[in-house]
C-alpha cells in the first residue's frame, strides 16, 4: 500500500510535466525546500550525484591540464562595470550586499553570478610574460542568480557549478582550448551520464568575445595560396621529393578548411581529429595520434610547433621537436628557427640524423 501511494503522489508525466520533474526529484529525496525562497537544500542523496559527478569531470580537467582555484564570492561594482557588455545580460538577476554588519559600505559588492571579471582582475598580476602562459584554471563554486522563476536543479537562486577561464599567448591556442573542453563535456555527459549531446555555438546573447571569434572565420574564408608562410612551400616540396609522411597536428575544427583554402591539403597524409581529443598540451595525445596516423615510431618523427607548451607535447612523445619563434621560449625544442622562412629540409634532417 505505501508503494502504491508514494507513486499516486506523482503528477503524471502527460498531465503536468515540470510538476511531474519537481515530484520526482523530491521524492526521490535529491532535494528539499528550504525557508530561503528560491534556493534548495540538497539532500545526502542530490549531494552524492553532484560529488561523482565533480570528481569524475575534475580527473578529466585535470588530465588536461587544468589546475584548480578559489576566487572571491564577492565583487566591487566598479570592477564588475569593466565587464558590463558581458554582464548586461546578468543585470537583472544580480543580487547586491550594501552594508557589512551595522555599516553601509563605500562601495556595493554583488554576489557573483560568474566570476569573469574576477579572473581577468586575477590574471593581470598573476601573468607576467609569455613565459607564464598557458593559465588554464577552473574553480568548483556557487553562484547566484536572482531568478523569478525557480525550479530544483534546472534554475535556482544558488546553485554549484563550475567555470573555466585561461589565458593564451595567441587567438588560435584559446579556439583549440576552447574546442578540446567541448569535446570533454560532450564525451562525459554522453559517456556518463548518457546524455545525448548536439554541439553547436550560443546564441548572441549568450557569447562571449563573439566578435573576436567571428573575425577569425573571416579571416580564415578569406584566406588564399598567397598567404602561405614563407619558407612552408619549400619545405613541403622537399618533404614530399622524399616522400616523407606529413600528418596535420591541430586541435581546431578549421584546420581542414584553412588547409583547403591555402591549396596545400593534398600535400598531406592526414589530420587529426579533434573531437577524438581528451587531453590538451603538455599532454602528447594529440601528437601521439598524429603519429599513429603516419604509421611511424617516435624516434622516427620530426613536429614543428610555435608554442611552449606544443614543443612540451612533442618531447613528452619522445619525438624530435622543431620550435619556430622565440628562442628563450621554446628553449626545449631539439631545434629553433627564429622563423617559417629560415626552415631548411636538409638543416633539420641533419642534426635530426645526429640526435
Amino acid at each position: 500500500m505505501a508503494d502504491k501511494k508514494l507513486v499516486e503522489a506523482i503528477t503524471s508525466m502527460s498531465e503536468d510535466f515540470a510538476q511531474w520533474y519537481t515530484d520526482v526529484v523530491k521524492k526521490a529525496e535529491l532535494i528539499d525546500y528550504s525557508n530561503v525562497k528560491g534556493c534548495m537544500v540538497i539532500k545526502p542523496a542530490g549531494c552524492a550525484i553532484w560529488a561523482n559527478i565533480q570528481r569524475q569531470r575534475d580527473e578529466r580537467f585535470k588530465a588536461t591540464g587544468v589546475e584548480n582555484v578559489y576566487m572571491p564570492m564577492f565583487i566591487p561594482e566598479s570592477l564588475l562595470e569593466k565587464e558590463k557588455d558581458h554582464v548586461e545580460g546578468f543585470a537583472p538577476e544580480v543580487a547586491w550586499v550594501t552594508h557589512g554588519g551595522l555599516n553601509p559600505l563605500p562601495e556595493r559588492m554583488c554576489v557573483r553570478p560568474t566570476s569573469e571579471t574576477l579572473f581577468c582582475d586575477f590574471y593581470k598580476g598573476d601573468i607576467h610574460s609569455y613565459r607564464d602562459l598557458p593559465k588554464v584554471y577552473n574553480q568548483w563554486c556557487s553562484v547566484v542568480r536572482w531568478e523569478k522563476e525557480t525550479r530544483p536543479f534546472l534554475r535556482s537562486r544558488e546553485f554549484l557549478w563550475q567555470e573555466g577561464h585561461t589565458a593564451h599567448a595567441t587567438a588560435q591556442e584559446a579556439q583549440d582550448r576552447t574546442e578540446q573542453m567541448l569535446n570533454v563535456y560532450a564525451d562525459f555527459c554522453e559517456e556518463v551520464l548518457a546524455i545525448p549531446v548536439v554541439k553547436g555555438r550560443k546564441t548572441e546573447k549568450e557569447k562571449f568575445a563573439a566578435e573576436k571569434n567571428t573575425k577569425f572565420v573571416e579571416q580564415v574564408e578569406k584566406m588564399t595560396p598567397a598567404d602561405i608562410l614563407p619558407g612552408i612551400p619549400e619545405l613541403l616540396s622537399d618533404a614530399k621529393k622524399q616522400n616523407l609522411k606529413m600528418v596535420i597536428a591541430s586541435a581546431s575544427k578549421n584546420a581542414p578548411k584553412i588547409l583547403t583554402k591555402l591549396g596545400i591539403m593534398d600535400e598531406f597524409d592526414g589530420i587529426v581529429d579533434p573531437a577524438t581529443l581528451h587531453r590538451g598540451k603538455p599532454d602528447p595525445e594529440i601528437y601521439e595520434k598524429a603519429q599513429e596516423l603516419a604509421g611511424l615510431n617516435a624516434d622516427e618523427v620530426i613536429s614543428f610547433e610555435d608554442a611552449q607548451a606544443g614543443v612540451q607535447s612533442i618531447k613528452s612523445a619522445g619525438q624530435f621537436a622543431v620550435g619556430i619563434g622565440n628562442k628563450e621560449a621554446l628553449k626545449e625544442a631539439d631545434y629553433i628557427v627564429p622563423t617559417t622562412k629560415e626552415l631548411k629540409l636538409s638543416e633539420i634532417e641533419s642534426v635530426f640524423n645526429k640526435k
